[in-house]
C-alpha cells in the first residue's frame, strides 16, 4: 500500500508539472534525454532507461505493472509494433510464417510478410489491443517498408487497413521509415493525420556497414532523400524522431545540433542490437 501511495503522489506530481504519462511532449530537467530506443531490453533493464522520458521498448517482455512502474517515474512508453516482418523467435511464428513472403536483407531471423492477408492483419490489430491493455502510451510501427519491396496495391491497403485500426485504438503513432509508403499516402489524402502522430527516420546522418559491423557517415544522395521527407512529415504537423547509430564524437555534435534546431528529438545508439543503456544520446 505504502508503494502504491507514493506512485500515486510522483504521477501527480508529474501531471501538474505538465510531464507526466500523456503525449504532451513537455520536458523537464528530471531526464538527461527526451528520447530512447531499446528494442533489446527487458524488465530487468528499467533501471538502465530512467534518463530517458520517451521510449520505445518491446512491451511483450514487460508487464502492466512495470509499464505503470515506468508512468510513476514520468516516462512515456511506446510499444514496438511490427506491421511488415516476421522475426523466427517471436512464438507465433510457425502460426504464420505461411505468410512469408522472402528473406529480410541483413536480419537472418527475419522475412517479410504478406500484410494483404486477413489472417496476418486480424494478428497484428489483436496484438496492438493486447499492447494498449497494458497502458502505453503509442504505438513504435515497424517495416511499412514492406510496400517498398512489394509495391502492390493490396500491400499497401493491407498496410493502410491496419494502420487505420491501430491508430483507432491509440492515436499516437510513430511509424519508423516507411517513406515510400508514406510518401504515396500523403500523394493520395495530401495527409496522414489519420494513421500516424509522428515519423521516426533511421540513418539520416549516419549509414551501418552491415559487412563489416560497423557505422559510417551517410551519403549526401541519401542524406538529402531523407531530409525532404521528414520536413514534409513536419509539414503535415507530425512529430520527427531521428535513430542514429555513431561513436563519432564529432558527428553526433552535428546531430545534437541540427536536432535543436529544427524541435526534432533524436536517439544515437552506439549498438544496432539497441540494448537499454545509459551511454545513448
Amino acid at each position: 500500500m505504502k508503494k502504491e501511495m507514493v506512485c500515486i503522489l510522483s504521477l501527480l506530481i508529474f501531471l501538474m508539472a505538465g510531464c507526466g504519462a500523456s503525449n504532451e511532449k513537455d520536458f523537464t530537467s528530471d531526464f538527461k534525454y527526451s528520447y530512447g530506443v531499446f528494442l533489446d531490453a527487458n524488465s530487468s533493464d528499467i533501471s538502465k532507461m530512467k534518463d530517458y522520458q520517451q521510449i520505445v521498448i518491446d512491451v511483450s517482455y514487460f508487464t502492466a505493472e512495470e509499464i505503470d512502474e515506468m508512468h510513476c517515474a514520468g516516462q512515456q512508453i511506446y510499444a514496438y509494433l511490427n506491421v511488415g516482418s516476421l522475426e523466427e523467435f517471436r512464438d507465433y511464428y510457425n502460426q504464420y510464417s505461411y505468410l512469408c513472403l522472402d528473406a529480410y536483407e541483413n536480419w537472418e531471423e527475419e522475412k517479410w510478410v504478406d500484410v494483404s492477408q486477413k489472417a496476418w492483419q486480424e494478428h497484428v490489430i489483436s496484438l496492438a489491443k493486447e499492447y494498449s491493455s497494458k497502458g502505453i502510451d503509442g504505438f513504435f510501427v515497424d517495416n511499412c517498408d514492406v510496400y517498398y519491396n512489394y509495391p502492390k496495391p493490396e500491400i499497401f491497403a493491407g498496410l493502410t487497413y491496419m494502420l487505420r485500426e491501430i491508430y483507432n485504438i491509440n492515436s499516437t503513432v510513430i511509424i519508423n521509415g516507411g517513406d515510400v509508403y508514406i510518401t504515396e499516402y500523403l500523394d493520395r489524402y495530401q495527409t496522414a493525420s489519420d494513421i500516424m502522430s509522428g515519423v521516426n527516420q533511421e540513418c539520416l546522418f549516419t549509414s551501418i556497414d552491415f559487412s563489416n559491423a560497423s557505422f559510417k557517415q551517410s551519403n549526401g544522395e541519401d542524406y538529402e532523400y531523407f531530409e525532404k521527407y521528414i520536413e514534409r512529415c513536419a509539414a503535415d504537423n507530425m512529430d520527427v524522431y531521428l535513430l542514429e547509430y555513431s561513436v563519432d564524437g564529432e558527428l553526433i555534435s552535428q546531430i545534437q545540433d541540427y536536432c535543436e534546431k529544427n524541435h526534432y528529438f533524436y536517439y544515437i545508439s552506439p549498438s544496432i542490437e539497441l540494448k537499454a543503456t545509459h551511454s545513448g544520446l
